[in-house]
């Protein structure tokens, strides 16, 4: 059986946004969206991306880059507030080239700590089936596939996370 080749540890971090940030977060995501992924530009699905920064924090949610040595950003996360009880993982999206060096565990950690910080009870995601290691991650921290909850047309895969507040 050929060994699966691992990647070295990267000298990234993850940071909350910095609001100057916001726009290159925004097209790094549109970049992997679009490119490597193959979906269509939608304005209304992708408004969100033009201002990631003032769209999540305005709404009571968070938006997380993954920084490179160099400075460039290599990856994101976002949290969306939804009501009171309920978040929404957003746009958790990782440069090719930094996955499998643990930085997605990190990201959906750091959503999962500022979900619990904010009091939500759920942390709810769309996804699509193809997506086998981050549907993976997702179960392995305790998601379960629930129904369509967004109508969203670029997902196949609704999930949640109940999510135990620290007393």
């Amino acid at each position: 059986m050929p060994d699966r080749p691992t990647r070295r540890p990267s000298n990234a971090r993850l940071v909350a946004c910095p609001a100057e940030r916001s726009r290159e977060a925004g097209a790094l995501v549109k970049s992997l969206l679009h490119g490597e992924f193959g979906f269509e530009p939608d304005p209304a699905l992708d408004a969100d991306l033009e201002d990631p920064v003032t769209s999540y924090r305005a709404e009571g949610g968070e938006l997380w880059v993954l920084i490179d040595e160099t400075e460039r950003l290599r990856g994101s996360c976002a949290v969306r507030r939804l009501s009171s009880s309920d978040a929404e993982l957003k746009r958790m999206f990782i440069d090719p080239e930094m996955r499998g060096a643990g930085h997605g565990r990190e990201m959906l950690e750091e959503a999962i700590t500022f979900c619990r910080a904010q009091g939500f009870a759920r942390l709810l995601l769309d996804s699509t089936r193809d997506l086998h290691a981050a549907l993976g991650l997702y179960r392995s921290a305790g998601f379960v596939q629930i129904a369509d909850y967004n109508g969203n047309p670029r997902a196949d895969c609704w999930m949640a996370l109940l999510i135990a507040v620290s007393h």
